[in-house]
């Protein structure tokens, strides 16, 4: 299995990461606010969370889509 991007800027050295996203369902369940119902969402969720877990400081934010370039 490859490393997450989240692993590689571990592994790179960097404990302090913002990403952004313009999908608000994606975020929503990263940070809890919804449940992933669908099993392979919820493995995806999960498997973040725990490479999160990795860094100091790990943020996701919303952009809307016509900034996301």
């Amino acid at each position: 299995m490859r490393p997450s991007l989240i692993e590689l800027c571990y592994t790179i050295g960097a404990d302090l990461v913002q990403a952004f996203s313009d999908s608000q369902l994606v975020i929503s369940q990263l940070n809890g606010a919804y449940e992933a119902k669908d099993d392979t969402m919820a493995a995806y969720v999960q498997g973040v969370r725990e490479a999160t877990k990795l860094l100091k400081h790990f943020a996701i934010i919303h952009i809307p889509r016509s900034e996301n370039r």
